[in-house]
């Protein structure tokens, strides 16, 4: 993951930020994700975890199209999202900025 931060483009949306590297590996490689909430924002454990349980939930429902645009390229795609607010937004909040996030990388991504 550190070839994403150090390598990688970013895309912000909202609440995230979503820094991705797209290599070619082996097409069945799957996608990697890694899912940051700063402590430095959030002093409690509980609503760090909170806030990534939001993530990791709106990112499985919406991942679909993003895996299958890459075993159709044959490429591996890793993404860090950080969450980027000082507030704990609602599901609804994070998954509308995912989903946009999302929408603006496989445009990127298929060019």
């Amino acid at each position: 993951m550190d070839e994403v931060f150090e390598n990688g483009k970013s895309i912000n949306k909202g609440c995230l930020r979503i820094i991705y590297l797209c290599k070619n590996e082996l097409p069945n490689t799957t996608n990697q994700v890694l899912i940051s909430v700063a402590k430095k924002r959030f002093k409690k454990a509980v609503d760090r975890n909170k806030i990534k349980r939001k993530i990791r939930e709106a990112y499985r429902l919406n991942r679909a199209e993003l895996q299958d645009l890459s075993k159709q390229q044959q490429q591996q795609i890793n993404l860090a999202i950080i969450y980027q607010t000082n507030e704990i937004l609602t599901y609804q909040a994070i998954e509308a900025d995912l989903k946009n996030a999302l929408v603006k990388l496989i445009s990127k991504i298929k060019l």
